[in-house]
């Protein structure tokens, strides 16, 4: 149990990073600018 709830945790991690790169990339909204630059 306590591992899907880590996998879903992490899925929906990722999820609102790629979203939030997608829809803010110039504002970077809670810090995700600085990853988006990194990872891009």
């Amino acid at each position: 149990m306590r591992y899907c709830r880590f996998l879903i945790r992490i899925r929906s991690i990722v999820f609102l990073i790629q979203w939030n790169n997608n829809g803010n990339k110039e504002v970077g909204w809670n810090g995700t600018g600085v990853t988006q630059n990194t990872i891009s």
